[in-house]
């Protein structure tokens, strides 16, 4: 099943699809008053058709951040609907920062070192970019959510160092001397950044590394949230876990593709919303 998850993307050009979605409460671009008691709160979802970049090889650091902003100007747009119209959240798609034509060599220059919320001490990146760095994506996404007062959850790229003759939690060091993980991060309406989570299932995303599984919640006034990502769905961890841990809801940022008769969208993602919320 997992070689057969971009099938339907190579058959018919990923240029010409590129049909991501975004998060189990709703599709496309929508707002949606979500009711579990005691809370009531608006959520936001924007199903992105990303702007992809023209460059096949690898670029600079200074390209890639151009190719990226030409996306989050459309976040910023779409946040600023979204926070007119009331909404408490939104979320954004799986790879719709830069899209998804890349090998391990060219996506890195789009990556940022992300930190884990819960081990550093409180980071606001609109306020404070020098702290990390490169973090010019993280700074614009935390902005968005100052600016907007809203909570953000969004998909991008995480790369952390390692020494080749170490390990992590058993997973060798790769090669290359980083771990590159495909990354969900979500900001509140402080712009502060929350939570981190590096999606565990991946589809022939050979651009990334498999993170071992993580559990992560963020707490919001209208209840808790899990993470997880696309073809995460497809499976135990992290999804019963993350019920175990006693969410309200999830966030689910997704690239998916209609691929009959196993994996259309509304006959995966229905049963998964019954099964896990």
């Amino acid at each position: 099943m997992e070689h057969g998850c971009l099938a339907r993307m190579q058959m018919t050009g990923m240029r010409q699809l590129a049909v991501p979605g975004c998060l189990m409460l709703i599709t496309v671009l929508a707002l949606a008053e979500v009711k579990q008691r005691p809370w009531t709160y608006r959520a936001s979802v924007f199903a992105h058709r990303p702007l992809l970049p023209s460059e096949t090889f690898p670029v600079s650091r200074t390209i890639a951040v151009k190719n990226m902003m030409k996306n989050v100007v459309i976040y910023r747009q779409q946040a600023q609907h979204a926070a007119k119209q009331g909404a408490q959240i939104i979320v954004y798609p799986e790879d719709g920062l830069y899209g998804y034509l890349f090998n391990r060599v060219t996506i890195k220059p789009y990556l940022e070192p992300i930190p884990d919320p819960w081990q550093v001490l409180p980071w606001v990146p609109c306020t404070d970019p020098g702290r990390v760095q490169p973090s010019d994506i993280m700074v614009q996404l935390s902005c968005i959510a100052r600016e907007n007062k809203i909570y953000l959850v969004a998909n991008m790229g995480d790369i952390k160092p390692c020494n080749t003759t170490d390990d992590v939690s058993g997973i060798p060091c790769p090669p290359d001397g980083h771990f590159q993980y495909n990354t969900d991060v979500v900001f509140d309406p402080t712009g502060r950044l929350i939570a981190r989570y590096h999606k565990h299932n991946l589809c022939e995303e050979h651009q990334f590394d498999k993170p071992e599984v993580e559990v992560v919640t963020f707490e919001t006034p209208f209840g808790r949230f899990g993470l997880f990502t696309c073809f995460d769905i497809l499976f135990h961890d992290p999804a019963i876990l993350l019920v175990e841990n006693g969410i309200t809801n999830i966030a689910f940022p997704t690239f998916w593709t209609e691929e009959y008769p196993l994996l259309n969208a509304i006959g995966i993602h229905s049963p998964g919303h019954v099964g896990t919320v």
